[in-house]
């Protein structure tokens, strides 16, 4: 949505039949700015709802559902869920009122000559890293931020590459013929691979589990935790991570199993058209894979997801 409006944005201006131009008041180049009776029409019907209103009323009304949320249910756990997704939702509606209200009212509503629109806009385009700071105050997304700076920090310098006997017999050859050289950087490339796993491995606080793929297909429908039908992976397995968002609140899916049908879709393709064994896929789904009433062990299989995904041989991304 966002890369879609921008473009809009560029693409307007060049078309000679639309009443819109940059640059020629106060110089705004990145924005289409009103200059006669026409432009102002469709200034206010069209630049106006996609630039400002639209992304105003599309915040508004996911801060209010959160806050329908809140209110449905008292219960402790389902309070400091619903409390956290409002908070979150407040803090983005916060800052899109601090990063543009200003500037919007002292570009379009009040009519300055001075430098003061300048500076207006260039606050507001500081409205990115604002962002980026208050998202990542949500507990889940500063977690995967610190665990992969901390994988940054573990990887290996550059001095302790060259130590590496493996990465040494590749360097130290300058005379290698070609099959020589492409076999020992692929030997090189497993090397580091298996070295960043060990790395990444460090974050699997609960051992992995993986539901089959004949098992899935018993179930009828994407099965939960307590059903008992996830195992211990193996090395053997062939994994697919399924990366999605729940449907309802209280489930993945909706009640028609829609998303499993789908699933089901996409794992019969990635079988055909890699030649996987059957018996050797499996799937491994929050849903089915982490507690759903445990909290503790909730906690840690969620705290694992990078590991969980590292792991994995494809993600498969069920789209509605």
């Amino acid at each position: 949505g966002v890369h879609g409006a921008a473009l809009a944005f560029a693409v307007v201006p060049l078309l000679p039949v639309v009443p819109a131009d940059v640059g020629i008041q106060r110089g705004l180049a990145c924005l289409p700015i009103e200059y006669d009776e026409r432009s102002t029409v469709w200034h206010w019907a069209f630049t106006m709802n996609l630039m400002l209103i639209l992304p105003l009323l599309i915040i508004t009304r996911y801060f209010f559902w959160a806050y329908r949320l809140l209110a449905r249910d008292t219960s402790a756990k389902t309070c400091a869920v619903d409390k956290a997704i409002f908070a979150f939702f407040a803090r983005v509606l916060v800052v899109f009122l601090v990063m543009w209200v200003p500037t919007g009212t002292m570009i379009w509503l009040v009519v300055m000559d001075n430098q003061i629109p300048f500076w207006g806009g260039l606050w507001s385009h500081l409205q990115g890293l604002v962002s980026a700071l208050v998202y990542m105050q949500k507990s889940d997304i500063k977690g995967e931020f610190l665990a992969l700076g901390k994988l940054a920090c573990m990887a290996p310098t550059w001095g302790q590459l060259q130590d590496d006997p493996a990465i040494a017999q590749v360097s130290s050859s300058s005379d290698l013929d070609r099959t020589d050289l492409l076999d020992r950087t692929r030997s090189f490339s497993q090397h580091l691979t298996e070295n960043i796993m060990e790395k990444i491995g460090l974050y699997e606080r609960t051992p992995m589990q993986v539901v089959e793929w004949r098992a899935w297909l018993r179930a009828g429908h994407i099965p939960r935790s307590s059903e008992g039908v996830a195992r211990a992976v193996r090395d053997q397995d062939v994994v697919i991570f399924v990366s999605h968002r729940w449907w309802r609140d209280d489930a993945p899916d909706d009640g028609e199993d829609s998303k499993y049908k789908r699933l089901c879709k996409g794992v019969r393709g990635l079988i055909a058209r890699h030649k996987l064994r059957a018996a050797n896929v499996t799937l491994w789904c929050d849903w089915s894979c982490i507690s759903q009433d445990d909290l503790e062990l909730q906690s840690l299989g969620i705290s694992s997801l990078i590991a969980y995904a590292a792991r994995a041989d494809c993600v498969l991304i069920p789209v509605a």
